[in-house]
């Protein structure tokens, strides 16, 4: 496998360590597939395994009935901006039972 030279970038110590410790797992990997919900978090994310493993990343987003239009246009547009490949997947969140019995873990549920 060839190592991608990455841009370099400014950042305070703590940060460098981590986006270094991000950088090594990634390339361990030999393919990822991204759960993508277009926030900050699986934004970066998929940035960053897209710019590292090209073309063996691909993110996926989950459209239901609880996903808004513009998290949807968020997500697309944000997967075009850093050109990595996305699919969105319809999903019935309200056909799984521990979704719509909302008990105290259901945001593990949801993830």
């Amino acid at each position: 496998m060839t190592t991608q030279t990455l841009p370099t970038l400014t950042l305070e110590p703590a940060l460098e360590t981590k986006w270094q410790a991000l950088v090594n797992r990634l390339r361990e990997l030999d393919s990822v597939v991204v759960a993508f919900s277009g926030g900050v978090d699986s934004s970066m994310l998929a940035a960053a395994a897209h710019l590292i493993l090209q073309p063996r990343m691909f993110a996926v987003t989950i459209r239901s009935q609880v996903e808004t239009a513009g998290i949807m246009e968020t997500a697309a547009s944000i997967a075009a901006q850093f050109g990595f490949p996305h699919q969105v997947i319809d999903y019935d969140k309200l056909n799984d039972q521990a979704y719509v019995d909302n008990t105290p873990d259901r945001c593990y549920v949801c993830k």
